[in-house]
């Protein structure tokens, strides 16, 4: 029997996104933001989760629930997408907003 064709496709989607979570995860670690570095740790931890899930459950036969349940996972893709992109250019605005009081300390150091 072949894999399931559709749970296979998710699962790779899932598993590079917990890629791109990773990446969002370490700029977070970097950036000294815990509470963001442990929430995407553990959105991190669930999507794994699930990426093992539908490893248990990859040979099942296509149906049309299964098709049912299946599309608006992949409808909700775009916006999963659109919430990391968001992550990522929060990370780099808090490294640069850091850099730049980094340097408003300086100045302050020198006064002070």
């Amino acid at each position: 029997m072949a894999p399931n064709a559709d749970i296979r496709t998710l699962k790779v989607f899932l598993r590079s996104r917990i890629d791109r979570l990773r990446k969002a995860d370490e700029a977070a670690a970097l950036a000294g933001d815990v509470a963001t570095f442990r929430s995407i740790g553990n959105q991190i931890i669930e999507v794994e989760h699930r990426v093992r899930m539908l490893g248990r459950v990859e040979f099942a036969a296509a149906t049309a629930a299964l098709q049912a349940k299946l599309q608006p996972i992949l409808d909700a893709q775009a916006d999963l997408d659109k919430a990391i992109a968001e992550i990522e250019r929060l990370q780099a605005f808090l490294k640069t907003i850091s850099k730049f009081l980094g340097l408003v300390d300086k100045l302050i150091d020198l006064l002070a």
